[in-house]
């Protein structure tokens, strides 16, 4: 293991039983065990190279700052309390009740500062700050779809809330399902920017990691690899999030772009590492991140 990844989560585990203190809630089950976004801003770190104990505790402050701020926009991800609050399909307002959820996720963020600015650098911090605004800002887009896929005439949004609270019949019907699974998978390919959008912090992560440990010999910054890991984890979200849907949506849980889209993803990370990845050490980190995926 990574001894910087093993120091932040040391660092982590320590928020963690201290946040836990203030209320019995559960926020372990928001925590990324495998520290996918510090993972992913260290793997351009060449294992061969040394660098002074003062830098890695500062790298070790920004990677555990950076995951407490994963954290927190895990405990703000998509939501079905979220997308049933979505008060106007056609704007980027919405109102939502303040739950505990979401407390403890701007808690994780105010925590997450303290350890990013640790590092000294406040164009990272901007750079930071950006990619959390446009993830929450495309999230909200991205409810918007969503809401606007499945409503149904001129009461269609009241009657897909209601859909999800009560289990509405109307919703279960094979014409329904197949139309909206369809549907569903169209939006999701003609709007890819715009999911990928709300994984904006991960790939900070990356931009931040090859700014700081990239050496600029023999070294071009992987777009495709990034954009790839990027989406795949997106729609990894998104699966995840239509598992948690009513029974009475089970068409949701096995959306055929999804499924596809994934395996494609997965099969390109492969064969980009796969053909003469330069340097070699940060192959071998390719392959060690995508297990980690």
């Amino acid at each position: 293991m990574n001894p910087a990844i093993k120091n932040a989560r040391e660092i982590i585990r320590e928020e963690i039983k201290y946040l836990s203190g203030f209320y019995p809630y559960n926020i372990a089950e928001f925590v990324d065990p495998a520290l996918l976004y510090a993972s992913s801003m260290l793997v351009f770190r060449n294992p061969s190279i040394s660098y002074s104990r003062e830098f890695l505790k500062r790298v070790v402050s920004l990677a555990a700052g950076i995951e407490l701020l994963a954290t927190g926009t895990s405990l703000h991800n998509f939501n079905m309390e979220d997308l049933t609050g979505i008060q106007e399909i056609n704007s980027l307002k919405s109102e939502k009740n303040y739950t505990v959820r979401l407390l403890f996720g701007d808690v994780f963020y105010s925590r997450a500062v303290i350890y990013i600015l640790e590092y000294g650098d406040f164009s990272i911090f901007n750079s930071i700050l950006e990619s959390l605004k446009s993830a929450h800002k495309n999230r909200l887009s991205v409810y918007r779809k969503l809401v606007e896929i499945f409503s149904r005439g001129k009461n269609g949004a009241d009657d897909f809330k209601g859909a999800l609270k009560n289990g509405a019949a109307i919703f279960k019907t094979d014409e329904y399902e197949k139309k909206h699974s369809l549907r569903l998978g169209q939006v999701l390919e003609e709007n890819e920017l715009l999911f990928a959008g709300t994984g904006s912090l991960l790939k900070t992560s990356f931009f931040i990691g090859w700014g700081i440990f990239s050496t600029g010999e023999n070294q071009k910054l992987p777009y495709d690899i990034i954009n790839s890991f990027v989406l795949l984890k997106t729609l990894n979200d998104l699966s995840r999030f239509f598992l948690s849907f009513p029974g009475n949506f089970q068409f949701l849980k096995n959306i055929p772009y999804i499924e596809q889209k994934i395996s494609m993803l997965r099969s390109r990370i492969n064969e980009i590492a796969s053909s003469g990845f330069e340097p070699s050490w940060l192959e071998a980190g390719i392959r060690s991140l995508e297990k980690l995926y």
